[in-house]
């Protein structure tokens, strides 16, 4: 009885919910004229992926941007993973790797860089230097407060991490670095992909991943890979990227080299 008037109070009392929801999330944290936002149903259905970021738009170097954050884990452990993803993906690339982290009673930090997954991304390439990204990731780690941490970059998401590894107070301890590389010269077959991903604004970005050769991606990666970037217009950050890696400094051997050690110890 009445069973079809129930399914639409529910219906009614679940749709308002998400509209307050919105509401309270665009007051608190407001897109900004110049840059674009995916509504976060776009990513609700991310397999293995049920982390909800943490919405930081209090880093000044955003300025009123906002970034995606997942922050799992406690808040006094002995370990903290930040995790910098590639150019061609997201956070939830690491979706393998937080369950062990976890397990161990250890912190894990995935932000979605700013252009990027989740994270608001400007309209105009010319936003991203490397000099705004490692100053974003910088006042992250200051806000949070969090020392004996182990660097995990993936791809060219290494470099942009050992940059900031750089900066003093020292807070690094070592790192894990996936697919990097040592110079600023971005690669073969990923300069070819961030070009035609740049250039061409309805290009299949994850059938791209494939024919360039970037592993075996079932299709569920590729749909994963593909979310950020499937509307015209959210681009800019592969359009730039190649020029970031370009700027950002080179790594000094000593850095490397005391890592190394310690993780011999």
């Amino acid at each position: 009885m009445l069973a079809d008037e129930c399914a639409a109070v529910l219906a009614q009392f679940f749709q308002q919910r998400r509209a307050a929801n919105k509401a309270k999330t665009l007051a608190s944290h407001p897109l900004k004229d110049t840059a674009l936002r995916h509504p976060n149903s776009v990513f609700a259905d991310a397999p293995d992926w049920p982390y909800p970021p943490q919405w930081r738009s209090d880093l000044p170097a955003l300025g009123g941007l906002r970034m995606a954050v997942v922050d799992e884990g406690p808040r006094d452990a002995p370990l903290i993973w930040l995790c910098l993803h590639a150019a061609a993906s997201w956070g939830c690339s690491f979706a393998h790797a937080l369950p062990h982290w976890l397990q161990a009673g250890q912190r894990v930090l995935v932000p979605d860089l700013p252009g990027f997954g989740r994270s608001d991304q400007p309209k105009r390439d010319k936003a991203h230097t490397a000099q705004w990204h490692v100053q974003v990731l910088r006042e992250l780690l200051e806000q949070l407060d969090v020392h004996r941490v182990v660097l995990v970059g993936q791809g060219d998401g290494a470099r942009l991490g050992l940059a900031v590894a750089q900066a003093p107070p020292p807070r690094f301890v070592g790192a894990w670095l996936m697919d990097a590389w040592p110079t600023a010269d971005v690669p073969q077959p990923l300069a070819q992909w961030l070009q035609a991903a740049a250039n061409k604004p309805t290009w299949d970005v994850a059938q791209g991943l494939v024919q360039a050769g970037f592993g075996p991606l079932t299709h569920e990666q590729q749909a994963l890979a593909a979310i950020p970037f499937a509307q015209a217009g959210h681009r800019a950050a592969l359009k730039a990227w190649p020029k970031v890696q370009a700027q950002l400094p080179a790594v000094p051997q000593a850095l490397l080299a005391a890592w190394l050690a310690q993780g011999a110890a």
